[in-house]
Parts: structure tokens; sequence; C-alpha cells
């Protein structure tokens, strides 16, 4: 069971990540000892699949994207070229 994230009160996208308040306390104190990277692959992994969500929500408008997932044009675009995900914009970038 995912997480399931909200946007106009429409289901955007199923993350398949629970957060943190879904696990009892001695769980995620023993999660303080994950390595930072797994964690940071979990992130991108969230991120990923939010952003990618929002921009097919948004027909690949980056501004409107970022609004469904708070995040700036900027960091929308660094995303994209991040995650490999240029084929999903209105406009590629070139």
């Amino acid at each position: 069971m995912g997480t399931t994230i909200h946007f106009d009160n429409e289901p955007l996208v199923e993350t398949g990540i629970l957060p943190p308040g879904d696990f009892p306390a001695y769980l995620l104190k023993a999660g303080l000892d994950a390595p930072d990277s797994r964690l940071r692959e979990l992130q991108a992994s969230n991120d990923r699949e939010a952003l990618k969500a929002a921009l097919i929500k948004r027909g690949g408008d980056c501004i409107a994207a970022g609004r469904i997932i708070g995040k700036s044009k900027a960091t929308v675009y660094r995303w994209v070229e991040e995650f490999g995900l240029s084929d999903l914009l209105k406009s590629p970038r070139r």
C-alpha cells in the first residue's frame, strides 16, 4: 500500500512509498541508521513519480506542474533533465 498524492481532491499519483507517519516509532528509530544514499534514492523516486504525474496531468506545462508539486520552474526543469522526463514537456528543451 502506498501513498496517493492528491491535487484538487483528485488522486494524482500512487507513490508506492509510505510516509513516516505510517510506521511505528520503533521502526522510525531503526530507520535513522539507513544509509544516506538509500534515503536519497527513495526521495528521488518519489519526486520523479510526482513530477511525472504532474507533467502528464498538465499536458507538459512545467509551470503548472510545478504548482501542483510545490516546486519552482527552475527545480522542475532541473528534475526533468535529472529524471529523463523531457519527452513529457509541452515544448521539449534543446
